[in-house]
């Protein structure tokens, strides 16, 4: 089976889509599949052939003269390499497979959480997005949350395209080698160390976790290092206004912005953290699909804390690998912090246990599956 990953890139950072991509591409081929790759960027740290001939997604989506060369560009591609099937893994490239006509190859689209639903919200896309799901031959959704999203924004188009037969949800799952040398039964530290990754913008709520943090050290006098790791170019103003709130708060001692940082350090990180904490929020059509960052904490043996929005509650398992919370309310954070840190109510190796279920390897095996079948539809 040869299969054609158009995506942004192949590095794998910390982009959902880089990410995914990397993943199914290294799993599928060395399961004996031939894997191409279709990008904007060309990676070095993995063999799949690439070819970087798109633009950035976001340029499909909001410039539409782009489509007409990307499409053009993007077939004569795949009429040279001959994919059995072509896999959008960055939902704003569907749009170049939706306005091909001729094509000899099966063609799937991942949606992941936000793209699912912006194209179609858009006057410059919101048509060839329609066509886009009635069209392409498969859906593959990383969350229930994400497949409902689309069944509530647009009941007719999910009725009249028949999604919800189309939809196969496949959740994401977290690569378990790169946590493997890690220590499940190691103790629980004082301070305590509290972690989250991800770039600092307002979705992610950074600003609710330091509310948190604060809430924390007031009611229960611990000690604790909250480290925050993630790019702080996209959102100056917000970064500013973090540091605004650790200022007013006197949390300085506390909470330290590293901005982007190197795989080393972040591996270094998760050695040590006691807790991790994700408090994304929902901003208009803008929302966490899934939260895989959660499952590598528990992959880790780290606690997390997630938000009652999104996809993110599907990758918690209630009181065993962490707990669901509202990031609008600090005070009840605040307690589950003192439940995981003080308490010590979640297990390390139960957390380990959790991300067991939900590993790369159960992911790909029925992404495997799902393109077998996709063949001999």
């Amino acid at each position: 089976m040869h299969i054609a990953i158009i995506a942004p890139n192949l590095r794998g950072d910390h982009s959902g889509w880089s990410r995914y991509a990397r993943d199914i591409a290294q799993w599928v081929a060395a399961h004996g599949h031939t894997v191409s790759a279709v990008v904007n960027e060309t990676t070095d740290t993995i063999e799949t052939p690439q070819y970087p001939i798109l633009r950035d997604p976001m340029s499909y989506l909001h410039v539409p003269m782009t489509r007409w060369s990307g499409r053009y560009r993007l077939r004569r591609v795949l009429k040279k390499i001959q994919p059995d099937i072509v896999h959008c893994i960055a939902e704003p490239y569907g749009l170049l497979i939706a306005s091909m006509n001729e094509q000899s190859w099966k063609s799937c689209l991942t949606i992941h959480g936000t793209y699912a639903i912006v194209p179609l919200t858009l006057p410059q896309s919101k048509t060839l997005a329609m066509t886009l799901y009635q069209k392409i031959d498969g859906i593959v959704s990383v969350s229930q949350f994400t497949k409902n999203s689309i069944k509530n924004f647009d009941p007719a188009l999910y009725d009249s395209a028949g999604l919800e037969k189309r939809i196969t949800v496949i959740p994401n799952g977290v690569d378990l080698s790169r946590f493997q040398s890690l220590d499940t039964s190691r103790p629980f530290t004082v301070p305590s160390m509290i972690m989250s990754v991800g770039a600092v913008k307002e979705r992610k709520g950074y600003g609710e976790a330091i509310a948190a943090c604060r809430e924390y050290r007031d009611r229960y006098k611990r000690p604790f290092c909250y480290d925050i790791y993630g790019d702080i170019t996209q959102s100056p103003s917000y970064v500013s206004a973090l540091r605004q709130l650790i200022d007013t708060w006197d949390l300085h001692e506390y909470i330290t912005l590293h901005g982007a940082v190197s795989d080393e350090v972040l591996s270094a990180a998760f050695k040590k953290a006691d807790l991790f904490m994700l408090l994304s929020k929902k901003i208009g059509n803008h929302v966490e699909g899934f939260g895989l960052v959660l499952l590598e904490a528990s992959a880790a043996g780290i606690p997390v804390i997630g938000p009652n929005n999104g996809g993110c509650p599907e990758a918690i398992d209630e009181g065993v690998s962490g707990y669901v919370c509202d990031p609008s309310m600090p005070s009840r954070v605040s307690d589950r912090m003192a439940d995981v840190l003080i308490h010590q109510k979640i297990t390390r190796s139960h957390c380990r246990l959790f991300a067991e279920k939900h590993s790369l390897t159960h992911t790909c095996t029925d992404l495997l599956k799902y393109y077998t079948a996709l063949l001999t539809s």
